[in-house]
């Protein structure tokens, strides 16, 4: 058992390494990614009214005039921007911030630049494409493999040293965030990644060979039926409908978040296609099924894993060159 546990560590070291910081990189990303970029990402203070998205969408087809518009993001706060996400002809996709009181364009980058794109190509593919999605994958089976075999060896022997000591002790308290996190994250790419925060629906939100149309008769229907449930993300169907994801107040995570459609001749409709068990799903991997708290506890997990891949190997030294290792293999 001793030697399996051993073998899975080292066999699965270096993806678990990447994807774990990578991570920890995604609890925080969109903060730091605000706090790096507030001249793009931040609306300075206005006493203005709010523009009419009609407006944002305008400017954002006169910055870039040949690409497609296919999704729009709201601002949910006084200091937000409106996004606009674009897409050209070669498929890169784009973020055009417009101010949505002034109407003043705040710049745009390519989705992928941003800190949370890069951690998250990172964190699911290893920046290999495919493979490295199948190698993630794998890493996580490696992981539960890892913590079960870890678990089952809870007390057999005792290791002198720091790293003998504190390697069981490190691996006993994270490892059930850390099973929580692999599972959690298997389940949610076999279901298919299609919910999430704002900068995960920017990167998969399915694109259109058309324009997003004027989304204000949808949102006044939204505003009648749901008063509460404040908009944040619209995207175009094909047949000639919207998508309206909105969020209600006082919940966790994604959780909050109600979808709808809409078109012209049936109105607004709740969306039932289980979104919430992937929204659940999600919730569960990043922590934020917990809010704040939740999130801090997932990053920390996942810094555990280099100080247990350190600590496994300082381990694995010290019982080779233990005298009683000397003596059996003499």
């Amino acid at each position: 058992m001793r030697s399996l546990h051993s073998w899975l560590a080292l066999l699965f070291a270096l993806p678990l390494l990447l994807v774990s910081l990578s991570g920890a990189v995604l609890g925080f990303a969109r903060e730091s990614d605000r706090i790096f970029n507030v001249d793009l990402l931040a609306a300075p203070f206005s006493t203005a009214p709010l523009r009419p998205p009609t407006q944002w969408l305008e400017t954002a087809r006169q910055a870039h005039p040949g690409m497609r518009i296919i999704g729009l993001g709201l601002p949910l706060t006084p200091v937000d921007t409106a996004f606009v996400l674009m897409e050209d002809d070669a498929g890169g996709r784009h973020e055009v911030h417009v101010h949505p009181r002034t109407g003043e364009p705040r710049g745009s980058r390519p989705t992928d630049a941003g800190l949370y794109g890069l951690a998250w190509h990172l964190h699911t593919t290893l920046l290999l494409g495919e493979s490295g999605r199948w190698i993630t994958r794998l890493a996580a089976v490696g992981l539960l493999l890892t913590i079960l075999s870890g678990l089952l060896l809870r007390g057999r022997t005792q290791v002198r040293g720091i790293a003998g000591r504190t390697h069981p002790l490190l691996g006993m308290t994270s490892a059930p965030v850390l099973a929580l996190i692999a599972a959690s994250g298997l389940l949610f790419l076999a279901w298919q990644p299609g919910y999430g925060n704002m900068q995960h629906l920017t990167l998969h939100t399915p694109a259109h060979r058309f324009d997003l149309p004027a989304p204000t008769p949808a949102l006044t229907a939204l505003q009648v039926t749901q008063p509460k449930c404040a908009p944040r993300w619209i995207v175009p169907l094909p047949q000639e409908g919207l998508r309206i994801a909105c969020e209600e107040p006082h919940h966790a995570g994604t959780l909050g978040v109600r979808w709808f459609t809409w078109s012209a001749d049936g109105g607004l409709v709740p969306q039932a296609d289980g979104a919430r068990a992937g929204e659940l799903l999600y919730d569960l991997h990043t922590g934020e099924l917990l809010g704040m708290p939740g999130r801090i506890l997932w990053v920390i997990a996942s810094l555990a894993v280099p100080f247990l891949i350190l600590g496994g190997l300082a381990s694995r030294s010290a019982r080779r060159g233990s005298p009683a290792a000397k003596t059996n293999h003499e």
